[in-house]
């Protein structure tokens, strides 16, 4: 899942840049250093990694030390791939890495350095232009106290379109060499379980809300500091190619909108559907259908040089997007309106804003570019505690409780069925669905055709109603947004049905011509990528 979960990250931005995938009028993530979390636990025990968040574009990422002497490179946190690279000092330069903090490897300067393949590391991403080639190696990797020894990694050579290197952390079958038709090799979740740096290939996400500059991955346990009861078990699903798991695709049974009128069921009869969590993704990547009412309740305006952008007001509204999970009283994640803006600056780090003077955020849901790969990205996963367990084959999910003081850190044994270890676990397990192909595509080749990707449904996991302070799910069809280049205020308590005047109809910006939904919709069609928005 590593293509579209990476390229999707920074795709949003990504609409009418070049070859370097820079944009007018946005500045570059900065990466700074992160305060480790130090421990005092023994070997095999959880071990936590600060994350830092590059809130730019809402990247995650870890500081990591590579080689001896330690050389410290930024590395995004993915749990949409299974690589371990970095930038070498050309392809550093060809990106301007080191503007931006993120730093290079150089093999030269490290004693303990083993070239394992030259050229052998090939991998591209749906970001248009992106590409990164280079060489497989092995060396020390340090993440917070967690030290590896020999882990193989790779080191880019060449590099377009990309702005960070990867930690990916998921199935070994996931690998960008085995979608190349090449062998697995020991992932970094591997080494650490071999090695007895920790007890289960198993970790948990805590990235706190949009405003935290940080966010936890605790490997080979659980917080339960962090969320609010219960955790619920779901099973991963099988990829529709390949028959076996390759990623952390779940049963997304259900999709509403609640606002202060109530709460509207979005799309009853397309789920349930495959659907990746995946901290790779900036964004949620959601099917073409569904967004389009979302996109009509939120007023959102496709712009082709920043993407799918709202008047940032809209994060002050009163509701929730919510999702569902499993088989039938499955979890339920509801996203506040508030994690779905991420404000757009220009290079003075100004906001960037309408002709009528409102800030611009770019929207924190898109259509896929992927017919058949549907994708929650961080602006859905901050809103969730994850436990992800690749021994178990599951993940564990709850509402996360964010900027939470309390910590209470359990290991997860190996071999241990997921449910049978987390305290207050329920189970929505049982719900299945064929997901979608989501192998890497190998520069030259073109992504899986929709006819490839069908999803078919064993149990139907419809849900009839929310559960707690709500009424009853409808299924009328979601208000029009009207615009009248009125705004609405964002102390409002109460959000009307049609939310008249909402958003604005002006453009952002003198220059940038922006173009209707609609006109979206059909480039993203007709272009299959994000690319399309260039024309």
């Amino acid at each position: 899942m590593a293509v579209l979960a990476v390229g999707l990250a920074l795709a949003a931005l990504a609409f009418a840049a070049g070859s370097d995938g820079a944009v007018p009028g946005t500045q570059s993530m900065q990466f700074g250093p992160v305060a480790p979390r130090h421990s005092l636990a023994k070997r095999s025990t959880p071990e936590a990694v600060t994350l830092g968040n590059a809130e730019v574009v809402g990247l995650y990422y870890v500081n990591a030390s590579v080689g001896t002497p330690a050389q410290t490179v930024a590395l995004q946190l993915d749990t949409g791939s299974s690589d371990v690279w970095m930038f070498g000092p050309k392809a550093c330069a060809a990106v301007e890495c080191e503007q931006t903090g993120v730093g290079f490897y150089n093999s030269s300067k490290s004693s303990t350095y083993k070239l394992i393949t030259a050229n052998g590391f090939e991998i591209q991403y749906v970001t248009p232009g992106s590409e990164v080639k280079g060489d497989y190696f092995s060396d020390v990797f340090t993440v917070g106290d967690l030290t590896v020894k020999n882990l193989t990694m790779a080191v880019a050579n060449n590099a377009s379109a990309v702005e960070t290197g990867i930690m990916g952390i998921g199935f070994a079958s996931d690998e960008s060499i085995v979608g190349n038709g090449g062998p697995s090799y020991p992932s970094v979740i591997d080494d650490m379980v071999t090695q007895g740096v920790i007890g289960s290939h198993s970790y948990s996400l805590w990235l706190d809300d949009a405003n935290s500059s940080t966010g936890t991955i605790l490997f080979g346990g659980y917080d339960t500091g962090k969320y609010i009861p219960p955790l619920t078990v779901l099973d991963l699903q099988a990829d529709a190619t390949t028959k076996t798991i390759t990623s952390f695709t779940v049963v997304w049974s259900m999709l509403a909108l609640t606002d202060s009128t109530g709460s509207t069921l979005i799309g009853g009869s397309e789920f349930p559907l495959p659907a990746v969590l995946d901290s790779g993704t900036t964004l949620m990547a959601i099917p073409p259908s569904l967004f389009v009412q979302v996109a009509e309740y939120f007023g959102v305006t496709a712009d082709r040089y920043y993407g799918y952008i709202v008047p940032c007001n809209i994060g002050g509204w009163n509701g929730t997007l919510d999702f569902g999970f499993g088989s039938n009283n499955g979890p339920i994640i509801q996203v506040l309106f508030s994690e779905l803006v991420i404000p757009l600056t220009d290079e003075q780090g100004q906001p960037l804003q309408f002709n009528n003077g409102q800030d611009v955020c770019m929207f924190g849901v898109q259509p896929t570019p992927a017919e058949g790969i549907y994708l929650l990205g961080d602006t859905f996963l901050r809103s969730a505690y994850v436990v992800y367990d690749l021994d178990a084959k599951q993940v564990a999910i709850a509402q996360a409780k964010w900027d939470s003081d309390e910590s209470n850190v359990l290991p997860i044994a190996s071999g241990t069925a997921l449910g049978a270890l987390l305290s207050s676990a329920s189970s929505a397990t049982g719900a299945t669905v064929t997901a979608s192909g989501t192998g890497h595509v190998a520069p030259g080749n073109s992504m899986t055709k929709a006819s490839e990707n069908t999803v078919t449904a064993t149990e139907t996991g419809s849900v009839s109603h929310i559960a707690g302070e709500r009424t009853s799910l409808s299924l009328q069809a979601l208000p029009t947004t009207t615009h009248t280049g009125s705004t609405q205020s964002t102390a409002s308590a109460t959000t009307s049905a049609a939310h008249t005047g909402a958003a604005s109809s002006s453009r952002p910006l003198s220059g940038s011509n922006g173009f209707s939904l609609l006109t979206a919709f059909v480039a993203v069609a007709a272009g299959g990528l994000l690319v399309a928005f260039r024309l």
